[in-house]
């Protein structure tokens, strides 16, 4: 009887071992709109930022990485003990590469594994941007994923710093978002005509070029009247909050003078650019 006892206990305090190793999500935790997550996988922990950057790997050797910038998230995966299943590396990476490629993604990446890490980097289109993965199997027991919806930066200058810039180097430079080929400001960008109004306010006594700029994408005639139509819808808005357009003045520069490299997506988006030039 004593012995049936004790084996009744040691069956008890194995169960409770086992189920007290057993995984949950943490709080918050959801998984990625783009991929499902794999069977027997719980999401211990995650970081989401709004705007971050990330330097995938693309290749071997040197300068082997690329920099990404957009939203960013991190997505750490820990195998369930109590799923009962063994899962390779392996396994893992090419079940999100299978998944990235039906939905137009490429692999840009694979380490082919080596030791108890595998790493891998996809690229997948998105509605006229890419969203940039990585995906790091580690020990055959959890994985992390790196996402970054690649985009522009969403401009949050106020105006004493833009006031202070252009009065302590002579302009300032702004990112505003257009519509495709168009001068048409969109409405993410709208917080920062009222910062220009603002600064033009703080200061009664400037005045100002607002300059356009491009990247090298199409013919130097079309990039020149677009960044002319930029710069004078830029003036057009803030003339429209009240300030005096005697104040301005609206000119285009096209392609004509990058501060990027213009063979890079990182350079083309730094050259298109509106700047404030003090006058």
């Amino acid at each position: 009887m004593r012995v049936i006892t004790t084996l009744l206990a040691l069956v008890f305090f194995m169960t409770i071992s086992c189920l007290a190793y057993a995984l949950a999500d943490k709080p918050g935790f959801k998984d990625p709109e783009l991929f499902t997550r794999m069977p027997g996988y719980a999401g211990t922990d995650y970081k989401i930022k709004e705007f971050d950057k990330f330097d995938f790997i693309v290749s071997k050797g040197k300068d082997n990485r690329k920099r990404i910038e957009g939203k960013y998230y991190w997505l750490n995966y820990q195998l369930d003990p109590q799923s009962g299943r063994s899962v390779s590396n392996l396994q893992v990476i090419r079940n999100f590469q299978n998944a990235a490629t039906k939905q137009g993604g490429k692999v840009i990446f694979d380490d082919g594994g080596s030791g108890m890490f595998y790493h891998t980097t996809i690229m997948i289109p998105q509605k006229g941007s890419e969203t940039w993965v990585q995906v790091r199997a580690v020990a055959d027991k959890r994985f992390e994923l790196v996402i970054v919806e690649k985009q522009a930066m969403e401009q949050e200058v106020v105006a004493n710093p833009m006031l202070d810039s252009i009065k302590q180097t002579g302009k300032v430079t702004l990112y505003i978002n257009f519509d495709t080929n168009k001068a048409t400001i969109k409405p993410d960008s709208l917080k920062t005509v009222d910062e220009i109004v603002e600064m033009m306010n703080a200061d009664t006594s400037l005045k100002i070029a607002i300059e356009g700029h491009t990247d090298n994408v199409g013919n130097a005639a079309a990039n020149q009247k677009l960044s002319e139509a930029r710069a004078k819808s830029v003036m057009d808005a803030v003339a429209a909050k009240g300030i005096n357009k005697a104040r301005m003045t609206a000119k285009g520069f096209g392609m004509s003078q990058p501060i990027a490299d213009n063979t890079t997506e990182e350079g083309k988006a730094k050259n298109r650019r509106v700047e404030l030039v003090r006058q």
